[in-house]
């Protein structure tokens, strides 16, 4: 076996690697990826980032935007824009071509992020 030895960035098995709390949001997500438009299904969400299904993989470090109109109550919504990379992209099983991507936001407004918290404090 050839001489392997873990990462120093993964987290001891069991442990949460994740630093935002998220908020499962099952939804129709439209993600620009080199300005072109492409549609996949939002899984959950964060202040720091996302999780999609997607029908394509996307190689990671693949730059993408998103805009998504989140619910506040009382009829109003936040508008939320970022921009964010892929950070892993994974089939979802073997026989399927549908992959699991998380995306890291790396340019989000102070005011984006919050409403994106208000919104996964709403919806734990």
């Amino acid at each position: 076996m050839p001489n392997q030895r873990p990462s120093p960035v993964q987290p001891p098995a069991g442990r949460e690697r994740r630093r935002s709390p998220r908020a499962q949001a099952d939804r129709p997500l439209t993600v620009l990826v080199e300005g072109a438009p492409r549609e996949v299904r939002l899984r959950d969400l964060s202040a720091s980032g996302l999780c999609f299904f997607a029908e394509q993989p996307l190689p990671e470090m693949t730059a993408l935007q998103i805009a998504l109109d989140l619910p506040r109550g009382g009829g109003q919504t936040d508008r939320v824009e970022a921009s964010g990379a892929v950070v892993r992209c994974q089939p979802i099983s073997p026989r399927l071509e549908h992959y699991e991507i998380a995306v890291f936001f790396h340019d989000i407004s102070p005011e984006n992020r919050q409403h994106l918290e208000r919104f996964v404090d709403a919806n734990p």
